[in-house]
């Protein structure tokens, strides 16, 4: 006959499925003057019964239980019911101590299968059990409150690099808006002027518009230059009438002098 094993991990879990909060605060691996428990289940509503599991995977792990009942006989004394939960067959008729209870594992999950002796009146929690659960309770809220301060501190700076991204883009877009606007500018000024980028370069002064339109492309608000380009056309203009007034005069002497 093959023995029926099962892990000590997935009664726990089983376990903790059965006696859910918050009407049950369950614990594992209590100690009481020396002796370990696997289990505890404390009833929180109600009569407030303290509840004990000692964890057999298999035959052979009752058997050597057996062998040594004083440990779970101490915790069957201080708890108000005592189980012991096995997989089915583990236990055979007669061999349960008088008192305690059986939950089997099947493959549907627990099933009780020997109530223990209920007590009429719940014992008082003793001080150590009490302060085991008390702290391990403790335990698990800072551990919770810190896994969910994580969780903020993830949710934030997920955030705000969501924001950064936005506003990255929203630059970007704006930057290569002005960037079109000042290229469309000084394709028009070059259309009204009649000037092809080969002639910026064939003057000295058309050269350094040309740098200014340059500088002017580059910034974020173009519109602050156009003030200082259209003053530097006046003056280029008024000069280009001077040597304009002084060519006609030179023309003028030669005539008369003629």
């Amino acid at each position: 006959m093959i023995e029926s094993v099962v892990s000590s991990s997935t009664l726990v879990a089983a376990l903790r499925l059965r006696y859910e909060p918050p009407e049950y605060c369950v614990d594992t691996e209590i100690t009481l003057s020396g002796r370990r428990i696997d289990v505890v289940a404390f009833r929180l509503w109600g009569d407030n019964v303290l509840l004990g599991f000692e964890l057999k995977v298999s035959r052979s792990d009752w058997l050597r239980e057996l062998k040594q009942l004083e440990k779970s006989r101490d915790w069957a004394r201080s708890v108000d019911q005592f189980f012991v939960v096995a997989p089915a067959g583990c236990v055979q008729d007669g061999e349960l101590p008088i008192g305690w209870g059986l939950i089997e594992w099947r493959e549907s999950g627990l099933r009780l299968k020997a109530q223990p002796h209920v007590v009429e009146a719940p014992k008082s929690l003793p001080r150590e059990i009490a302060a085991r659960l008390i702290a391990r309770q403790q335990q698990r809220a800072v551990s919770g409150e810190r896994a969910e301060r994580d969780r903020d501190r993830h949710e934030i700076r997920a955030e705000l690099l969501k924001e950064f991204e936005r506003r990255h883009e929203r630059d970007t877009l704006t930057l290569r808006d002005q960037l079109k606007e000042s290229k469309d500018l000084l394709s028009e000024l070059e259309t009204l002027a009649g000037l092809t980028p080969r002639e910026w370069n064939r003057n000295e002064k058309l050269r350094h518009f040309a740098r200014t339109l340059s500088y002017l492309q580059q910034q974020t608000a173009p519109e602050l230059l156009v003030s200082q380009f259209v003053n530097n056309a006046r003056r280029m203009a008024k000069e280009a009438n001077d040597i304009v007034d002084r060519v006609e005069a030179f023309v003028a002497e030669r005539k008369a002098a003629a």
